[in-house]
């Protein structure tokens, strides 16, 4: 059978040169090929690493890496680049849905001036395991016992939170009724609560510790309260612009499989297997309070989910 290529170079009309023929082999070999004939382009997260404390930081950043790690044989080579600038928490999620300088970014909400929900993909998997909502009180420690016998609401009405103003805690606190002082800076918290500018300083059990270590020395030193806490249905998402979609997929698919092989266990437990024993010796006094900005469903859900796993390790009282 004739080459029908074999034609054409009959042809006067299309035999080509040398020359010309090696301009075409150069033209094809620029050509783009599929991803199955080349590597395909690493991944690149942009990860916002400033939007929790210090006590929450190690194990997020490790929780980003082991995602990445699970699924690298499915979705090839990545590159993560830490973003560890100083935003406010609406300036990062408005830079999280332009999905230039920041795609990917924890978050507990998505609201704020010019914040759109719309514009992000919300991993479902809720990362810390129901603890970020139980609220370790920290205190002047020369004030521990004026914390020691709460065992309802108004009593703790009568004391002054400190929180971040752009924190969704504020909202939560003053909705149910806790006098809140606010500050913009989360560096200013402790010392404020040092000079009395208000009275406790309600963290998640998880960062409290490593909040409290650098103030816990010297006449204004801070502590834990080692009987009294409070809870509040407060979850959080790994959060992916929408203009990365293949992102919000390879972090979801990893979730998946390092939730079913252990992987997310394993890693909780490195960074808080303290809380287990710290439960189990204290048994905190825990006042429940609803979260004004979750349905009064996903309230009962979770409040209902709280006292499943760390009732037997609490005395939990409702709120009025």
């Amino acid at each position: 059978m004739t080459n029908p290529l074999s034609l054409l170079a009959l042809s006067p009309r299309f035999r080509p040169t040398l020359r010309r023929i090696a301009f075409i082999w150069l033209a094809l070999l620029c050509l783009p090929v599929s991803g199955q004939e080349l590597a395909a382009e690493p991944t690149i997260v942009r990860y916002f690493s400033k939007g929790n404390t210090e006590g929450l930081r190690a194990y997020q950043l490790e929780l980003v890496k082991l995602l990445l790690e699970k699924t690298r044989a499915t979705h090839g080579d990545y590159s993560l680049i830490i973003v560890d600038s100083d935003l406010s928490a609406a300036r990062a999620k408005a830079e999280t849905e332009k999905g230039e300088l920041i795609n990917t970014h924890y978050a507990t909400e998505w609201s704020g001036e010019f914040v759109n929900a719309e514009n992000v993909y919300v991993l479902p998997h809720s990362v810390l395991k129901g603890l970020l909502g139980m609220r370790s009180l920290i205190v002047r420690e020369d004030r521990l016992r004026d914390f020691e016998h709460i065992d309802q609401h108004n009593q703790l009405s009568l004391f002054k939170a400190g929180q971040r103003t752009d924190w969704p805690d504020v909202e939560i606190l003053m909705y149910n009724k806790l006098p809140t002082i606010l500050t913009e800076q989360f560096t200013s918290l402790s010392p404020m609560l040092q000079a009395h500018r208000f009275d406790y300083l309600p963290l998640s059990i998880l960062e409290a510790p490593a909040v409290t270590v650098p103030f816990n020395t010297g006449s204004n030193a801070l502590a834990i309260s080692p009987s009294t806490a409070i809870f509040y249905p407060l979850a959080m998402h790994l959060c992916v612009s929408k203009t990365k979609p293949k992102i919000a997929e390879r972090l979801g698919a990893g979730l998946t499989i390092a939730s079913e092989d252990g992987s997310i266990d394993a890693l909780f437990e490195k960074h808080f297997g303290f809380i287990a024993v710290l439960l189990a010796q204290r048994k905190l006094t825990t006042l429940i309070l609803n979260n004004p900005l979750i349905s009064p469903s996903e309230n009962k859900r979770l409040i209902a989910e709280f006292i499943n796993n760390y009732g037997p390790y609490t005395k939990t009282v409702y709120s009025e």
